[in-house]
C-alpha cells in the first residue's frame, strides 16, 4: 500500500508541484534503488536543472509512533551527498524539511515530501549513490537509472523540421553556406552530394570558395555504374536550429544530378527520428 500511495503522490507532484519548482522535463520517476538504509523513505524523482540535480524525496512514518526528522545544512559534516564515477557532488539547499538545528515532526502514516538540491551530476551516469553524511541513516545505493539523465533531458527537447514528400521522396530544406537548398533526405548515401548546377552557382555568389574546392571523387548510381565527381567542404550546414560545420560533399557531374542529404551530414546531426505520418525529423538534444 506504501508503494501504491508514493506513486500515486509522484504522479500528482510531478503534475502539480514540479512546475513551480522551475523544473525542467529532464527528470527520470522513481528510480530503482539497489539497497537503503531507511524503509520508511523513498526517491520519488530525480531532476536536472540548469545548475542543480534535484532529488524529491517522500518519507511515510510507518513506525508506531512519532518522531522527528531532519537534515543537516550544507557544509555539514553529516551533510547527503550524491557519489557518481567516483566524484561527490555536495548538497546546496533543502526544501520541505527542517536542518539540523530545528526538526520536522513526523506523525504516524504522515508522508512528508521535501527536495534537496546538489551540485549538478554530469548527464551521463547511470548509477548513483546517495550519502547522508558520515554516519547518517538514510543511504540509498546502486540507484540505477533506466537513462541517462542526457537521455532524460533529449527525449523531453527536441526541434522539428518539416519536411516535403513527392513521389515517395522526402525532401528537407537546408542551408549550405547560407544557400537555401531543398536535398533529397537520403539515410542510405554515403556523402551529401550536390549538382553541377548549384556548384557553380553557390561558387559565383561567394557560397563556395575555391579553397572548399577538392580532388576527384568516384561514386556508383543505382545503375551500379561508376560516376566522377569532385569533392567539396561544406564549411557551415544549416538543418533547422542545428549548424553541422565542415560536412564533406560530393559535386556530381551532371546539371540535373539531385542533391542528396547523406550520412557525412547525418552522422553530425546526433540522435534524430522521422515521422513518416507527418513528414517531420525529429532532432533530438539542444
Amino acid at each position: 500500500m506504501k508503494k501504491e500511495l508514493l506513486f500515486l503522490i509522484s504522479i500528482f507532484t510531478y503534475l502539480i508541484l514540479i512546475p513551480s519548482q522551475n523544473i525542467s522535463a529532464q527528470s527520470i520517476s522513481y528510480p530503482k534503488v539497489g539497497s537503503q538504509t531507511e524503509e520508511d523513505i523513498d526517491i520519488m524523482d530525480i531532476a536536472w536543472m540548469h545548475d542543480a540535480t534535484v532529488i524529491h524525496f517522500a518519507y511515510a512514518n510507518t513506525k508506531d509512533y512519532e518522531h522527528y526528522i531532519y537534515l543537516s545544512p550544507p557544509g555539514h559534516k553529516e551533510a547527503m551527498f550524491i557519489e557518481a564515477g567516483g566524484i561527490k557532488y555536495k548538497l546546496k539547499k533543502v526544501e520541505g524539511i527542517a536542518t539540523k538545528d530545528k526538526v520536522t515532526f513526523a506523525k504516524h502514516r504522515l508522508i512528508i515530501e521535501f527536495y534537496a538540491y546538489f551540485e549538478k551530476v554530469p548527464y551521463k551516469y547511470k548509477n548513483l549513490n546517495l550519502i547522508e553524511g558520515l554516519s547518517g541513516s538514510w543511504n540509498f545505493y546502486n540507484i540505477a537509472l533506466p537513462i541517462s539523465g542526457k537521455e532524460a533531458y533529449d527525449n523531453n527537447h527536441f526541434q522539428t523540421v518539416q519536411l516535403s514528400k513527392q513521389n515517395d521522396i522526402f525532401f528537407i530544406p537546408c542551408k549550405a553556406n547560407g544557400m537555401p537548398l531543398r536535398f533529397i533526405f537520403d539515410t542510405g548515401a554515403s556523402d551529401v552530394s550536390i549538382s553541377l548546377e548549384a556548384a557553380v552557382f553557390m561558387l559565383k555568389n561567394g557560397n563556395l570558395q575555391e579553397s572548399d574546392i577538392g580532388g576527384k571523387v568516384y561514386y556508383q548510381v543505382a545503375s551500379g555504374e561508376i560516376k566522377e565527381g569532385t569533392s567539396v567542404n561544406i564549411k557551415e550546414l544549416e538543418i533547422g536550429n542545428r549548424m553541422l560545420y565542415n560536412v564533406q560533399a560530393s559535386v556530381l557531374h551532371t546539371l540535373n544530378a539531385p542533391l542528396l542529404l547523406g550520412q557525412s551530414a547525418l552522422s553530425k546531426l546526433g540522435r534524430f527520428q522521422f515521422d513518416y505520418s507527418n513528414n517531420i525529423l525529429k532532432i533530438f538534444g539542444e
